[in-house]
């Protein structure tokens, strides 16, 4: 498999309010930073949650970068809101999405998220992609697991993490031994 450039953008949502709508400006602008400082990445990775919205702003961007992006959004399926990693492809397209399948009680409460309900894996030309979302990949779950079991070659976790701080790296470390 050869090398794949990747870009972790972790970025403060504006007014720290995850679902202000200056977000999607705020991570246009960080993956253009981004990109400015190193032109050879080839897939850039938000976190959970982030930027909430802007699905057809980061498909263009992603186009017009041509690269993979991967987006926290909050998805609206009929009646059902969904806690979602979606991945662009370098044509703008949404190659995929993976949904939160482990809610803690603030995801159902305050925001009133639904639990997805599978796994998936993506085909890329970068090689098979697999996103575990936030607690999904280092919880009881096994989804590192089961990424791998389902051909996962490159897994991504983006995150949010303002509980067990301390533990996630530990955590991961963990599930990458795994």
């Amino acid at each position: 498999m050869a090398r794949v450039r990747v870009a972790a953008i972790q970025p403060r949502p504006v007014n720290d309010d995850l679902t202000d709508p200056g977000n999607v400006r705020h991570a246009l602008d960080l993956l253009q930073r981004c990109l400015r400082m190193d032109d050879g990445v080839q897939i850039a990775c938000f976190p959970e949650y982030f930027p909430w919205r802007g699905r057809e702003e980061l498909a263009r961007a992603a186009e017009e970068l041509g690269i993979y992006l991967i987006a926290g959004l909050a998805e609206r399926e009929g009646e059902r809101l969904y806690n979602s990693c979606v991945l662009f492809g370098p044509d703008g397209s949404v190659v995929g999405r993976q949904r939160k399948l482990g809610l803690g009680l603030m995801e159902r409460k305050h925001f009133g998220f639904s639990p997805g309900r599978e796994l998936h894996v993506f085909e890329t030309e970068l090689g098979r992609v697999g996103i575990g979302v936030c607690v999904d990949f280092w919880g009881p779950l096994n989804v590192g697991r089961e990424l791998v079991r389902l051909g996962a070659e490159i897994i991504f976790n983006p995150s949010f993490f303002f509980i067990f701080r301390e533990a996630w790296r530990c955590l991961l470390l963990a599930r990458a031994v795994e």
